[in-house]
């Protein structure tokens, strides 16, 4: 170990040494952008001041940032207490430098990593080998350590590399600089006689926008922690839960905002912060001393959870500040938080793992993973993270369901759920064929596209609440169809909902058949002639359509000439009908050419409505149901993820027997509509306790279960 003090010290000073990286810091996360900058920064101080190549006649040099350091009494290296992402980056450069045998270094020290054993053996193998520099992007599948070491050696790579693999100009004038001491770190070098890591690590990072509030709480956690074992035990844990968290499919179906950033445990955080008089006045040891707290503390400890936000990196650290002064002891006289001892910090610890327990639960659990998606995405009073913990502590997983069940149902249409389904016969089971009994016009009075009525948001949302529940439910009751699921209760993911995909892409609700709103839309409003050319121009989509699978169809080229030359409406009329045969009947006809776009009056109710990634959806505008087939079966067979009941419209799978599978009329809006009803009623009038016990056949509530579930939203708080 070179013993050095505060000063500037050249990068293969820097790198002969042996460091640590301390369990309480956080692991690598240059991006490819970052790493990009640097190589760029370091060229136009080359061209600057040394495109002459005259380094001995001048002592102009390039600055790093500062290192702050400490001598480990317990080995031979320095504990790196702030700028780890500095040095791992030099350290990665020179690494790839050494196997080009051009950097002016024959050894270099290595860079250990308390918690991650893995990420310092990749710094070590990228010395003598580029077989690891293979960056990827699923982080998923990886330690998001290496994932960021291999993209700043590959970024490093394409940079300095030729395609036929040669070095090129650029690498040259960084090598140079390096190899000639013109790169150089601020080290300041603190004795570990006089400060504290710790102290050091909070001193230069609270208040500043570099840290996440969970890698403070790490840090400050993990230091208080004597007992080494019990230390990596705690941040291995951390690590686990960090890395599953960063699996796009298991965050957005708890969290609904878009999120990139590094760290996502501070989500729990703030769940338990936000959850933490709950949490106290339910523990009876706690609550009896939070009886006896002051009312104004009280007070300022409420304010201080309402105003409480997850930020990501772009933080003022409010919940680390707020698990500092607080824990769950319900004694506020205390005002030193988590931090206060071993104790406090086993407590928040275990609630940390217990949370994400439940949590990995509910997502490998197929059917709850798929109805809690809908209701945390519902939202509102009760539908929190936190209150459905609880719910599904205090009760078993076919009680969970029906709680879930409730808050969807009461999400669809307050003012109309109990008109939907006729009340059956005293202590008889429904009868499935009363589906087919009752008025269709009476089924969601409010979920109409126009609103009817009713607030157009408001509706829309409810629109795409039931839009979102009807693929988790088909999801469902095909996973409960599945032989392994029924024998083995297997986790399989091809019956759970996309979540991230829903949210990310933004689902829109989509008419299956294109509704013009003649009313609101002033470009066609009493204009016949601007209605007449978009009944042409849909007409001519469909024709050009086949033309694209047959160039040589006379028809289909006659009929496309009649429209381009604006042929008189009555022939063209006839010809339409002669082409499309039998289908015509799905096609305008009518002499008012203001309601060619209304063939049939259902377009706008859910029978006609789907989701679909917004961008999929738009630009589709008013295109023709044929067209929109196309495209979906198209994107479908090239991995494009399709919600089921989507593809199930489009392909027309609810009957295998169709033989029209280009047009959209009525009868298919009511056998669409007659399969939502079937989705609806074995959701939430089977008893799937019973039916999952008895066997095959599905057990139906009688009349009293009837009315228990009617008003259950009512009944579970």
């Amino acid at each position: 170990m070179n013993n050095y003090t505060t000063g500037l010290k050249t990068v293969k000073k820097m790198l002969e040494n042996n460091y640590r990286i301390p369990t309480y810091q956080r692991g690598y996360r240059w991006d490819k952008r970052q790493v990009e900058d640097l190589i760029s920064d370091l060229c136009e101080f080359h061209d600057t001041y040394y495109s002459d190549n005259q380094y001995d006649n001048r002592d102009d040099y390039y600055c790093l940032q500062s290192v702050i350091i400490q001598e480990d009494s317990d080995s031979d290296r320095y504990a790196v207490i702030d700028g780890q992402q500095r040095l791992t980056t030099m350290s990665i450069l020179v690494s790839y430098m050494m196997q080009k045998g051009y950097c002016g270094m024959k050894t270099m020290g290595d860079i250990k990593f308390d918690t991650r054993e893995q990420t310092g053996e990749i710094l070590k193998e990228l010395r003598v080998s580029d077989s690891s520099a293979n960056a990827q992007t699923d982080t998923s599948n990886q330690s998001r350590d290496i994932y960021h070491i291999t993209l700043a050696y590959d970024t490093m790579k394409k940079k300095f590399e030729n395609e036929d693999g040669s070095l090129n100009e650029l690498y040259n004038k960084i090598a140079s600089l390096i190899d000639k001491d013109k790169v150089q770190l601020i080290v300041q070098n603190i004795p570990n006689d006089k400060y504290k890591e710790i102290e050091i690590f909070e001193g230069i990072n609270i208040g500043k926008i570099r840290l996440t509030d969970a890698e403070l709480i790490r840090a400050k956690m993990l230091v208080k922690v004597k007992n080494p074992d019990k230390k990596n035990r705690i941040a291995e844990e951390w690590d686990e839960i960090e890395h599953a968290l960063q699996n796009n499919s298991f965050w957005y179906f708890i969290q609904n905002e878009k999120d990139n950033t590094a760290s996502r445990i501070d989500y729990i955080f703030e769940v338990l912060a936000k959850s933490m008089i709950q949490i106290i006045e339910n523990n009876p040891d706690s609550s009896a001393r939070f009886k006896n707290v002051d009312d104004n503390d009280k007070m300022k400890l409420k304010q201080e959870i309402k105003t409480l936000k997850r930020n990501g990196e772009n933080t003022f650290h409010s919940l680390y500040r707020f698990y500092e002064k607080y824990n769950f002891t319900g004694d506020l006289s205390l005002k030193n938080g988590i931090f206060s001892n071993e104790a406090t910090i086993d407590d928040f610890w275990k609630r940390v793992k217990d949370y994400y327990e439940v949590l990995n639960k509910w997502f490998h659990d197929i059917e709850i993973c798929n109805y809690l998606g809908v209701v945390l995405y519902i939202g509102g009073k009760g539908n929190t993270i936190y209150d459905l913990y609880t719910k599904y502590m205090e009760t078993d997983r076919y009680a969970f369901i029906e709680l879930l069940k409730s808050r969807i149902l009461g999400s669809f249409d307050k003012k109309h759920i109990q008109n939907i389904w006729p009340a059956p016969a005293p202590n008889q089971e429904i009868a499935f064929s009363e589906i087919d009994d009752h008025d269709q016009k009476n089924y969601f009075k409010t979920l109409w596209y126009d609103g009817r009525g009713a607030d157009i948001d408001d509706n829309l949302k409810r629109i795409r609440y039931f839009l979102l529940w009807s693929n988790c439910e088909m999801l469902n009751q095909q996973l409960q169809n599945t032989e392994q699921f029924m024998i083995e209760k297997l986790d399989m993911n091809m019956f759970r909902f996309p979540f991230d995909m829903f949210k990310i892409r933004s689902a829109d609700i989509e008419h299956v058949d294109s509704y013009m709103n003649l009313d609101e839309d002033t470009e066609f409003k009493n204009n016949a002639d601007a209605m007449l050319d978009k009944w042409k121009e849909n007409i001519k989509e469909l024709v050009d359509y086949d033309l694209e699978k047959d160039p040589n169809n006379q028809k289909a080229k006659d009929l496309v000439s009649l429209l381009a030359n604006n042929a008189d409406m009555k022939i063209l009329k006839e010809e339409v009908e002669n082409y499309f045969g039998a289908q015509s009947k799905a096609l305008p006809k009518e002499d008012d050419i203001s309601k060619l776009d209304n063939i049939w009056v259902d377009k706008k109710k859910l029978g006609n409505l789907c989701l679909l990634d917004k961008a999929v959806n738009r630009p589709y505008k008013n295109a023709p149901f044929r067209l929109k087939r196309k495209d979906i079966i198209e994107m479908d067979k090239n991995g494009v993820y399709i919600y089921p009941c989507t593809k199930m419209v489009f392909l027309k799978e609810y009957d295998s027997m169709k033989i029209d599978l280009i047009t959209w009329n009525e009868e298919d809006f009511k056998a669409y509509w007659k399969y939502l009803q079937s989705l609806f009623f074995e959701c939430f009038f089977i008893d799937q306790k019973e039916t999952d016990t008895k066997g095959d056949n599905k057990k139906y509530y009688t009349d009293r279960i009837y009315k228990e579930v009617l008003n259950r939203q009512k009944k579970i708080k």
